[in-house]
């Protein structure tokens, strides 16, 4: 399997218009029935990792292999269906 790795720095890269933090709320939404749980996490800075185990220990949703991957499945749909919808801005 080939993995490509992207990251951004201060919107030098690329400017997704909160598509990101959009797409966590709604994977957190749908999987885990979690409305509005992304208000009081702090995303700048932090890994995707990080931020969901922060929500996971918000909610009181188990920590499991198992719901890291419906979190993450989740978070790549929602996150392609925003960035399909003209989202990004490449700042070249």
């Amino acid at each position: 399997m080939v993995r490509l790795v992207l990251f951004d720095i201060d919107g030098t890269l690329i400017r997704t218009r909160g598509a990101g933090v959009k797409a966590f709320a709604r994977a957190f939404a749908t999987e885990f029935q979690v409305h509005n749980g992304t208000e009081r996490i702090q995303f700048a800075g932090r890994t995707d990792w990080s931020l969901v185990r922060e929500m996971f220990a918000n909610h009181r949703i188990a920590p499991t292999p198992e719901n890291f991957h419906r979190f993450f499945a989740s978070y790549v749909f929602w996150l392609d269906q925003l960035m399909a919808e003209g989202w990004p801005e490449l700042m070249l």
